[in-house]
C-alpha cells in the first residue's frame, strides 16, 4: 500500500517505491506517443517520417529506430529523391494508395 512499481535500465530492474521517490530514482515513463506524418518536414528533432507497414502506422521516430530500406520492416518516408539515402534520381517512390484514400505518399525503398 502507498508503493508504485519502478522500472530501471539499471539493476535493481524493478522495486517498489512511494510515489515521491519516482523522478528521483529515475524510473522509465512511458514514451510520448509519435507525432503522425505524411511527409519528411512534418518531423522535427532529429526524427524521419517512417513508414512501418507491418504495425500499420506512418509516424516521425528516431533514425535508429527506422533504419528504412525494408530494415525492421521500415522504409523512409520522402518529398523528393534527396530525402533518400541514395538521393539517387527515382529514388523516392509514390506508394500505390487508392485515390479515393485522400492522401499521397512516396517511400524510399
Amino acid at each position: 500500500m502507498g508503493t508504485v512499481c519502478c522500472l530501471t535500465k539499471i539493476a535493481p530492474f524493478a522495486a517498489c517505491i512511494p510515489p515521491s521517490q519516482f523522478q528521483q530514482d529515475n524510473c522509465e515513463t512511458k514514451p510520448p506517443p509519435a507525432t503522425m506524418c505524411q511527409k519528411p518536414s512534418d518531423c522535427d528533432g532529429g526524427t524521419v517520417c517512417c513508414l512501418s507497414p507491418n504495425a500499420g502506422m506512418i509516424a516521425c521516430e528516431p533514425s535508429g529506430l527506422c533504419p528504412g530500406g525494408g530494415a525492421s520492416g521500415t522504409y523512409l518516408v520522402c518529398s523528393t529523391d534527396n530525402d533518400c539515402p541514395s538521393r539517387a534520381p527515382g529514388a523516392c517512390m509514390a506508394l500505390p494508395i487508392p485515390v479515393d484514400a485522400g492522401i499521397s505518399l512516396s517511400y524510399c525503398p
